[in-house]
């Protein structure tokens, strides 16, 4: 019963987070459980919405954004928003710019396609020390969770678009 699921998942919730810094939920699973907003919102400081850039991932994306967006709002501590666009499979994917226009918000943060990432992975190494195109939005992702501002891009960078 996806109801009593809810409940179980709030109780827990709600015990861990007065000795807890950091709580992660994932939602991401193959069965149809997603957070109501409603209890959600009352009791997260931050929401990284993870986008699938395929018509059922952008669907499934905005029923949640609109229901956060009406409630969002009206609660205490209303909860920040982060908005990830994954390309996490090889061939043609929605754009950003169409993501973007269907979601009616900008992406806050696009993962780009990386091959080798199930490679990289199972030989233990981790993206943020590696060079690969995954460092710079884990990077970005890990800043905009803690609340700070991106990192400055360097004079070489601003002088040739790098």
């Amino acid at each position: 019963n996806p109801d009593e699921l809810h409940e179980y998942s709030n109780r827990v919730l709600m015990a861990l987070a007065h000795d807890a810094n950091f709580i992660l939920e994932d939602y991401s699973a193959s069965v149809k459980f997603y957070p109501y907003p409603k209890e959600l919102c009352r009791v997260v400081d931050c929401v990284v919405m993870v986008v699938r850039p395929t018509l059922s991932g952008l669907h499934e994306s905005k029923l949640f954004l609109d229901q956060f967006r009406d409630i969002n709002p009206g609660t205490e501590n209303p909860a920040r928003l982060i908005i990830v666009l994954n390309n996490n499979t090889e061939g043609r994917q929605i754009s950003l710019s169409v993501a973007e226009e269907f979601l009616g918000q900008a992406v806050d943060i696009e993962f780009p396609y990386y091959q080798k990432a199930e490679e990289f992975l199972i030989s233990g190494k981790r993206f943020i020390d590696g060079n690969t195109h995954l460092t710079e939005p884990f990077l970005q992702l890990s800043r905009q969770i803690l609340g700070k501002q991106s990192a400055p891009k360097s004079l070489f960078s601003r002088w040739f678009g790098a």
